[in-house]
């Protein structure tokens, strides 16, 4: 049986601001990098899927519940993936995770959202579509005076200035062309139009 400790686990990285900036960049030239686009797209669901694996304690190599994972706060208690066959203790697993902003928060329904959408997206304007949606998010919960700490820090490396300036300049670019404008101001309009249904009490 394998024995983990905190540099064990694998968890998928945060997304850089020059990867997402050279992204949107070249959407805004006419050129969009497909290449690019598959890379930031890919990287943001990795990085969605190991919050998910955090917030529930699956294993990050199976998605099994982890045996251990929700018995107390002992940081010496034993945890373990039985299908996968290996054991840690809590403290090596709760390192490998508190300093690297993995957690679901109030975010955690856009990062399902992005699990859920981002597979089922056949072409490359599918794609940019469905990560604006949790751009455009990222977006309105730096504008949250609520905001401890913006859910952008659980996706994008850097500091919260330096994030905040970042989402915001991606956020209402006047460079696009119009078509790919169009479709982001309806993608906006029909977001808006949910977010007030749901938060609406049921009749």
């Amino acid at each position: 049986m394998k024995i983990y400790e905190t540099k064990d686990f694998p968890w998928a990285r945060r997304l850089s601001k020059n990867d997402i900036y050279r992204l949107y960049t070249s959407e805004a030239s006419g050129f969009l990098d497909e290449e690019l686009l598959e890379e930031v797209g890919t990287g943001f669901y990795a990085r969605c899927e190991t919050i998910k694996q955090v917030t529930e304690r699956l294993c990050p190599d199976c998605s099994q519940v982890i045996q251990g994972a929700f018995d107390g706060e002992n940081p010496d208690r034993p945890i373990a993936c039985q299908r996968c066959q290996w054991t840690s203790k809590w403290k090596h697993y709760h390192s490998s995770y508190k300093t690297d902003r993995i957690h679901g928060g109030r975010a955690y329904r856009y990062f399902l959202a992005y699990l859920e959408e981002y597979p089922l997206c056949k072409t490359a304007r599918d794609k940019m579509l469905a990560i604006d949606r949790l751009m455009h998010y990222l977006h309105e919960d730096i504008e949250d005076e609520r905001s401890v700490t913006p859910a952008a820090m659980n996706l994008v490396q850097g500091k919260r200035t330096d994030i905040r300036e970042f989402i915001e300049s991606l956020a209402y670019s006047g460079n696009m062309p119009e078509q790919n404008q169009r479709l982001r101001n309806e993608l906006l309009r029909k977001m808006d139009q949910d977010a007030e249904l749901e938060s609406k009490p049921p009749k």
